[in-house]
């Protein structure tokens, strides 16, 4: 319905913003800060509709289709209490990080972007960064994330550039069949489980005294991450003389990575389990050929999964009403779990092929060994 008057006015600050709805009966109401807002719609000869308590997060965008009734100007329907719309005008996810989660979950260093896991459809491909954090398979240019509301998407990866999908290798095998390549994204985790905590610690609720202050107002937090791994697609260096095309390359040289032929009736993986030593059968590829494409499919195995508990324990002091010390104490992959790397998928690469070789991260962060950090600090 045209010539609608539609005006959002912030429950909190008293910010107003309207809009007028077009020959479509459509209505935007561009920069609206986050908070809650009655919203109203006003159009002669037509009851007055309006919306109370409409929640607004940061980056969000609501959809408030709003029905107007015949009648004289001076009614008006109420709706209070608005319930969250399901978003028509857009297929992205999104989430709010709330401010307990800020303060009280255990993040490697208190790097914000470690919050990024608790997203819908977020998932962790390495460190717990905003680097190594996909959302729904997509690789890091497809990825928006904002901080305070202002825009953080960090700068553009260089190891993504011309990618497909989720990162994976630029080129097919043979350029004039990439049907022949078509399977799972090296970034294809099926299952992926992420679940946060927060919870006061009932201790010496009847103490008193020193002891009592001491060992009352704990508060442990935890994050727990558990995935599969990712798909791997098994790699043959071969020169360029010896592909149909002339077309090959490797990590090193430009050209598309070539694929092995797989033996007939030999299992993928070794008769005695799976291990850090041997992950991968080698006795199951050969290298094709010169003439011929190698018939190994893409995605053909799976690596290592994760798991890791991330634990905290926090307890704040008072010094007086509006100050206090926090002490903190943070422990990342609580049960020292070992998370492995994937393998080597190369099978020119000798008796390295189908090898973990070291943990699925090095240095700091999840999938690395356990670490702690203890913290105090000052509020005011």
């Amino acid at each position: 319905m045209p010539g609608v008057v539609v005006k959002a006015r912030s429950a909190e600050t008293g910010l107003e913003r309207e809009a007028i709805t077009s020959v479509q009966g459509l209505y935007v109401i561009n920069y609206l800060p986050a908070g809650r807002y009655d919203v109203s719609a006003e159009l002669s000869g037509f009851k007055t509709a309006r919306f109370e308590n409409v929640t607004l997060d940061v980056g969000e965008r609501r959809t408030l289709d709003i029905k107007l009734e015949v009648g004289p100007v001076q009614e008006i329907v109420t709706v209070l209490g608005a319930a969250p719309l399901v978003e028509r005008t857009s297929p992205e996810l999104s989430t709010v990080v709330q401010s307990t989660q800020l303060k009280e979950l255990p993040l490697n260093g208190r790097h914000w972007s470690s919050l990024m896991m608790l997203a819908p459809g977020a998932i962790n491909t390495g460190a717990g960064t905003h680097t190594s954090i996909r959302f729904v398979g997509r690789s890091v240019d497809d990825n928006n994330w904002t901080f305070d509301g202002v825009d953080a998407t960090g700068v553009k990866d260089p190891k993504q550039d011309g990618s497909i999908g989720g990162g994976d290798a630029n080129a097919p095998q043979n350029v004039s069949d990439p049907q022949a390549d078509w399977g799972d994204s090296a970034q294809d985790v099926r299952h992926n489980l992420i679940a946060n905590w927060v919870y006061e610690l009932p201790l010496a609720q009847a103490v008193d005294g020193l002891a009592g202050r001491v060992l009352r107002g704990w508060q442990a937090s935890g994050l727990v991450q558990i995935r599969s791994g990712r798909p791997l697609t098994i790699l043959v260096t071969r020169a360029r003389t010896d592909v149909p095309d002339g077309n090959s390359g490797n990590s090193s040289t430009s050209g598309s990575q070539q694929r092995p032929d797989l033996v007939p009736g030999v299992p993928l993986v070794p008769p005695s389990a799976q291990s850090p030593d041997l992950w991968i059968n080698p006795a199951v590829f050969a290298v094709p050929a010169r003439g011929r494409w190698g018939n190994a499919p893409r995605s053909l195995l799976t690596g290592p999964g994760l798991a890791q508990v991330d634990f905290a324990l926090t307890r704040r002091f008072a010094m007086s009403a509006d100050r206090n010390v926090e002490v903190r104490w943070e422990i990342f992959n609580l049960f020292n779990r070992q998370n492995l790397a994937n393998p080597n998928v190369n099978i020119s690469s000798g008796p390295s092929f189908g090898r973990i070789t070291g943990p699925a991260n090095p240095d700091f962060g999840t999938g690395s060994a356990r670490q702690m950090q203890f913290m105090f600090r000052l509020n005011f």
